[in-house]
C-alpha cells in the first residue's frame, strides 16, 4: 500500500500529528482516520473535542457508508464528501447513540466535527473540500 498525502501541516504548537483541511474559508485541523483500525474507533472515548478540530475518514473505494456514535460522547456533525470532494449531506449526531445514520450516496470521506461546525462556518451540501492528493490510500 502506497499512501500519499498532500495536506498542509498544522502548525508545530500542535501536540497531535493533525492536517489542515481547507472548505470555503474555513479551516479544520484533522486527524487521519485511513486503516480500518482507526476508522472503526473513530472519536470514541474522548470527552472533548478543541475547537476547529476533527477526524476526517478515508475509504479505498466510493461506497455507502455508515456511522454511529457508541461510546462517543462528543455531540458531533457528520459530513459526507464523495470522491469529486464535493459534500453530498451533513448530519448531527448524538452522543452514544447506536442507530446508524447511512450516506445517501456512494462516498469516499467523511468528516467528523463538533456538533454545529458546518453551519456555523457556512458549509453546506455541494460546497467543495480541498484535499489536494490522497490517492493511494
Amino acid at each position: 500500500i502506497i499512501i500519499i498525502i498532500w495536506l498542509k501541516p498544522a502548525p508545530s504548537s500542535s501536540p497531535s500529528p493533525d492536517f489542515i483541511l481547507r472548505i470555503n474559508r474555513s479551516e479544520l485541523k484533522l486527524e487521519l482516520a485511513f486503516t480500518e483500525e482507526t476508522r472503526r474507533k473513530g472519536l470514541m472515548h474522548r470527552p472533548a473535542l478543541p475547537p476547529d478540530t476533527g477526524l476526517l475518514f478515508i475509504y479505498p473505494d466510493e461506497q455507502g457508508l455508515s456511522f454511529w456514535m457508541k461510546n462517543t460522547e462528543v455531540p458531533l456533525s457528520l459530513a459526507y464528501v464523495d470522491e469529486n470532494r464535493r459534500i453530498t449531506e451533513i448530519l448531527d449526531l448524538e452522543p452514544f447513540d447506536t442507530a446508524s445514520r447511512p450516506s445517501s450516496f456512494n462516498v469516499l470521506y467523511a468528516i467528523e466535527a463538533n456538533r454545529g461546525w458546518f453551519l456555523k462556518n457556512g458549509i453546506r451540501p455541494g460546497d467543495v473540500v480541498s484535499i489536494p492528493a490522497l490517492k493511494g490510500i
